[in-house]
């Protein structure tokens, strides 16, 4: 079985269990931490840059969990864990004076243009969303290669990427 019948079978049997949840009454966004309260600076930042908002949620779900002062081993920090390189290269490119990676707004708006950014450099959502974990010069070198990206040769991408396919699309029925 695929990985992405496997997405898929995960992703039905969660709106299952949401289902019956709401029948019987749980707020199966708290049950689940389902955050929406960053909702006007994720949309902002959305429509801003044209990316998904149930994509940057996802990212942000998938890299600190909503911990806006998260900070990783590797030195990525904020809701969107941006790698300090990173975030001097969105800077520079979106025109940031002063880098603030602890700023809600600041770190959505630079996660979601560096997705963009991704977006334009690939085209295809699995390796944006595998750039933005191993690295856009490692997926190019998967690419370059022939790797196919059903097939993620990093394991902690791979299950990155499902990871982050599966909270997008809970986030796009919150949306609805």
């Amino acid at each position: 079985m695929s990985e992405h019948t496997k997405s898929k079978k995960t992703a039905a049997i969660f709106i299952l269990i949401v289902a019956v949840l709401c029948l019987i009454g749980l707020s199966w966004q708290r049950f689940f931490w389902f955050d929406l309260s960053l909702k006007e600076t994720v949309s902002a930042a959305g429509v801003r840059y044209g990316v998904d908002e149930s994509l940057i949620f996802a990212v942000i779900k998938a890299e600190s969990n909503f911990n806006e002062r998260a900070v990783s081993p590797k030195g990525a920090r904020g809701l969107m864990q941006i790698m300090p390189s990173t975030a001097l290269f969105a800077a520079e490119n979106m025109g940031i004076e002063e880098i603030m990676p602890d700023d809600a707004g600041q770190n959505i708006s630079m996660g979601a243009w560096y997705l963009a950014y991704l977006a334009e450099k690939f085209g295809d959502e699995r390796a944006v969303i595998a750039a933005y974990n191993a690295g856009e010069n490692t997926v190019s070198g998967w690419l370059a290669r022939g790797a196919m990206l059903d097939d993620i040769p990093y394991a902690e991408t791979k299950n990155y990427v499902g990871r982050v396919e599966f909270f997008k699309k809970v986030y796009a029925a919150l949306y609805k």
